[in-house]
């Protein structure tokens, strides 16, 4: 085989039945291993008539692939993410038994592995790792009870990326001037994980 890849060898053969062998490389066997590339390889032998014959060729030796696992590496709690492992390659192999390209993960794992190989069968490998966040617990204080011709403000724990209130409010706090025995707050965090909190307001 006169092509291999990256960390293996090869080894050419002259052929049996010659008295001398004599390659490029100064290998004076039948046989010549190579660890690395090489365009000119020439062997000469010589028969028990003392007959003497040339053959060359070349080596090639090919670099590993290297894949690049894509995607989000976390994902919410109750949801799931898809990574991606390129085009290309001729065999995908992940250490969570899936073959393909692309592999849906909806548990976290702490040391998720693949292994591609190439058309000249070359083999490259790549790992990472995948998390689950929970999800987010926020919590709304203030006076949930008012008199009436007063208003009251709720207020939310910081920290999330957006704030929505049932009462159309966006930020951190919204004031209230009514009975609603409904408020509800929605938060996201920067990874697009979200949690809700409810709230009852009384006018006296």
């Amino acid at each position: 085989n006169t092509t291999f890849c990256t960390g293996n060898t090869t080894t050419l053969d002259a052929g049996a039945g010659y008295i001398t062998y004599l390659w490029s490389t100064g290998d004076v066997t039948q046989t010549a291993t190579f660890n690395a590339s090489d365009p000119n390889v020439t062997v000469t032998v010589t028969d028990s008539f003392g007959c003497i014959g040339t053959a060359a060729t070349s080596v090639t030796q090919r670099l590993n692939p290297t894949p690049n696992i894509s995607g989000s590496t976390s994902f919410c709690q109750g949801f799931s993410t898809t990574l991606d492992a390129g085009t290309g390659y001729a065999q995908y192999t992940w250490s969570t038994g899936d073959a393909t390209q692309t592999i849906l993960v909806d548990e976290p794992i702490a040391n998720l592995q693949l292994s591609v190989t190439d058309n000249f069968g070359c083999i490259g490998t790549a790992n990472t790792s995948v998390s689950e966040n929970t999800s987010l617990s926020p919590t709304i204080t203030g006076n949930t009870d008012f008199c009436q011709g007063t208003s009251t403000t709720l207020t939310a724990d910081s920290g999330y990326t957006t704030y929505n209130w049932s009462t159309g409010g966006t930020g951190t706090s919204v004031t209230l001037n009514a009975s609603d025995p409904n408020i509800i707050l929605t938060v996201t965090d920067a990874t697009g994980c979200s949690g809700t909190a409810t709230a009852a307001v009384t006018q006296h």
